[in-house]
């Protein structure tokens, strides 16, 4: 698993907007660490993934990921997923009539047994 994470960070550094990383640990030496672009655009009338890397360390199981706080008119195909993989894709569409934003803080929330709660923040642009 720490394998599919360094990938992930390895692909995020190559991209122009980077990454980054939360990590949370647990009172028994586990943790999960969450990887997230640091921003992204799309398109009024087009959709963009968004991908969350989950890498975790002394335990396994599920993790629930959350994503909110979109600008009008940009949906998510789903708001939440419980995943036991090291990857959780969403994917996010703009309407064609959708707001135009910059640096919109869109909010990602990875939750693991035992009360481990990660938050990051994606920054997303909207452009005509």
């Amino acid at each position: 698993m720490k394998f599919t994470t360094t990938v992930a960070l390895a692909l995020c550094l190559a991209a122009a907007a980077g990454c980054k990383q939360t990590e949370v640990r647990g009172p028994a030496g586990d943790s999960v660490t969450t990887t997230t672009p640091r921003s992204l655009t799309v398109h009024r009338g087009t959709s963009v993934p968004l991908e969350v890397g989950i890498d975790r360390e002394r335990f396994s199981g599920p993790v629930t990921v959350s994503i909110s706080q979109l600008p009008k008119g940009v949906r998510v195909d789903h708001p939440s997923a419980t995943v036991e993989t090291t990857v959780a894709t969403f994917v996010l569409e703009a309407e064609p009539t959708a707001d135009l934003v910059a640096n919109q803080q869109v909010e990602v929330v990875v939750e693991a047994m035992g009360g481990r709660r990660s938050m990051q923040y994606v920054a997303l642009d909207v452009l005509d």
